[in-house]
């Protein structure tokens, strides 16, 4: 069994200052970088609710949609009964319109959607990291 020299010793007490000192400069950064995070936690939450609102807007042009094509579809059926030919006119002349309008929000909920699972996704291995040892 061998013992450690005196200066074997010195050398690694000298060592570990040296760690203990880069230990304090990391817990510091680490200090300053969660103060940011708290700060951007605030942002975080108008995120959250801009992207809420964002969804509740999506909802609500689904079920005014919704109800437009009732409509024309109730029109068609009329129409195909001999009756109000007329306002099927001005449905088909805003089909087109409709048409339109429903792919751009096709093409809305497609990129909500993607930016949606990204930040569920960002923000459950966050929770999970933070979380792990509780």
């Amino acid at each position: 069994m061998s013992t450690a020299t005196d200066l074997e010793m010195h050398s690694e007490h000298r060592q570990w200052t040296a760690d203990q000192a880069m230990w304090r400069d990391d817990i510091a950064n680490w200090q300053k970088e969660i103060k940011k995070a708290f700060d951007g936690l605030k942002k975080l939450e108008k995120a959250l609710h801009e992207h809420q609102a964002s969804l509740d807007g999506q909802l609500h042009f689904i079920n005014t949609e919704q109800e437009v094509v009732k409509e024309h579809e109730h029109a068609l059926a009329l129409n195909g009964k001999g009756g109000l030919s007329e306002e099927l006119h001005g449905l088909a002349k805003n089909h087109k319109a409709i048409a339109e309008k429903h792919q751009e929000f096709r093409i809305n909920h497609e990129n909500l959607k993607r930016s949606h699972h990204i930040a569920m996704a960002c923000w459950s291995l966050l929770l999970k990291a933070l979380t792990k040892n509780s």
